[in-house]
């Protein structure tokens, strides 16, 4: 089952969010999905590629309970 890792909003409420599986013993599988709609148990959502975000982002650490804000820029 995939587990949520962190989470990324936006000003423009734009939700990201990155998720690991384990695959085997200590090896895991990471992935990130843009959420469309959030319906608590059901999300629709699509893979996305994290190295498109760009700018201002709130990045919530689930495992930790810490949210920073974090600035993108895929310019580099």
């Amino acid at each position: 089952m995939w587990q949520d890792i962190k989470i990324y909003t936006n000003y423009k409420d734009e939700k990201i969010i990155s998720q690991r599986i384990e695959v085997s013993g200590s090896l895991y599988e990471y992935r990130d999905r843009k959420i469309i709609a959030d319906f608590g148990n059901f999300r629709i959502s699509f893979n996305y590629n994290s190295e498109n975000l760009n700018g201002i982002w709130k990045e919530h650490n689930i495992k930790k309970n810490t949210t920073v804000t974090v600035i993108f820029d895929n310019h580099k």
